[in-house]
């Protein structure tokens, strides 16, 4: 009797796990399900960030759970909100939404997600979608490649303080100027990469590059200007928010101009948000 009672018990879970249909699995994808499809809801009330989307009835939301697209129909007589939801199970990447960035159709986003590393947290990359949602594409959060580090840290070859990982690396913020995408990020700081005609070489992380606002090598540790949180680009300029002022460039960020509070009289130095009224 006791030998049938273990048996039994060893394949009640096998049973239960036939009830579900088998899913593919992509190790490559970090997370992401094959034909996933969105959810029809909102998926997380922790809202981060909202852009408005292609059309005048549309919003995207970054949220702790991924990307929500809310779409807001009928008029002052009754309306209705539908939303779809992108997480990482739809291949957007691990974690909460830590950027977002909205151009007609095409959308960019930056995740994060905690770490066991003191109260560091860590970047999940970026996903990008040039079809309004429908399909998404992730990518590796951007880092360098280490070539002939030097003991204090300095890379010759590159010629800055590298940084290869993605702890305390979160894309905080994301802009899309005429010839750049740009990403800024207290432990990588501002970095560029220039459109790809067929969107094919984003994945190499190497196609990032550092951009600084001053004339220093890139030391995140050493300049609290290297340490960035906002970025955004208002048609002719790039605006960058750190954690030492803000900086402008009307060029794509071959020169810049500072502003910190000692110099032009704003309210503080770390700016982690930036907007513009048109």
């Amino acid at each position: 009797m006791k030998k049938l009672l273990f048996t039994l018990l060893l394949c009640l879970p096998l049973l239960a796990m036939a009830q579900f249909a088998p899913r593919s699995y992509d190790i490559y994808s970090r997370g992401a399900l094959d034909n996933a499809e969105p959810e029809a809801r909102l998926s997380s009330s922790v809202i981060i960030d909202i852009a408005p989307g292609a059309t005048a009835n549309e919003l995207w939301l970054g949220t702790g759970y991924g990307v929500s697209l809310l779409t807001i129909n009928g008029d002052a007589s009754g309306r209705t909100y539908d939303f779809l939801s992108w997480g990482s199970d739809q291949g957007i990447g691990k974690g909460g939404i830590s950027g977002l960035a909205v151009t007609d159709s095409i959308i960019w986003v930056s995740t994060a997600f905690d770490t066991t590393v003191g109260i560091s947290g860590a970047g999940g990359g970026l996903a990008y979608s040039r079809d309004n949602g429908q399909t998404w594409t992730w990518l590796p959060q951007p880092m360098d490649r280490i070539y002939d580090l030097e003991p204090s840290g300095f890379d010759n070859v590159l010629g800055y303080w590298p940084t290869a990982t993605n702890v305390d690396n979160i894309t905080y913020a994301i802009a899309l100027s005429d010839s750049f995408i740009w990403t800024v990020s207290k432990g990588a700081g501002v970095r560029r990469h220039r459109y790809d005609d067929d969107y094919t070489d984003y994945n190499d992380t190497t196609g990032w590059h550092v951009v600084t606002t001053d004339t220093f090598a890139f030391n995140p540790l050493e300049h609290l200007n290297h340490r960035c949180f906002s970025v955004i680009y208002d048609g002719e300029a790039v605006w960058v928010g750190s954690a030492d002022g803000i900086s402008k460039s009307l060029d794509e960020g071959k020169t810049w101009s500072r502003y910190t509070a000692a110099t032009h009289n704003i309210s503080g130095n770390f700016v982690t948000s930036l907007a513009y009224q048109e």
